[in-house]
């Protein structure tokens, strides 16, 4: 009974380890992408805003929304392939693929 406890609570350690990397990964992904697909990102996915929200906050079309979501989408995705040491597919370095060149360093608000 002691030694299932112990399992238990070694695969819930595991289980907040991955979580916490994979936390980690996102927040530092997300800094590779230029602004503007970084906040359709968080509005979207962070502050759960709906499109037309998102759009309306930003002054910006509802299909610009969708397309600047679609878009970050796919690079972080491409990220995490290549994180996860697969091919990402991508022609484009992920790094420059992210709109106008423009490189951040670490976002703190991404909660």
């Amino acid at each position: 009974e002691q030694a299932a406890g112990a399992q238990q609570h070694s695969e819930r350690d595991r289980a907040a380890t991955h979580t916490d990397e994979a936390t980690a990964f996102v927040a530092e992904a997300l800094t590779r992408l230029d602004l503007e697909m970084r906040e359709v990102i968080v509005l979207r996915f962070y502050q759960d805003l709906s499109v037309a929200e998102a759009a309306e906050l930003l002054g910006i079309a509802e299909g610009t929304v969708k397309s600047r979501v679609s878009r970050a989408v796919r690079l972080l995705r491409d990220m995490q392939l290549r994180h996860d040491g697969g091919d990402g597919g991508e022609e484009e370095n992920a790094t420059t693929a992210c709109g106008k060149g423009e490189q951040t360093t670490h976002k703190e608000a991404m909660q």
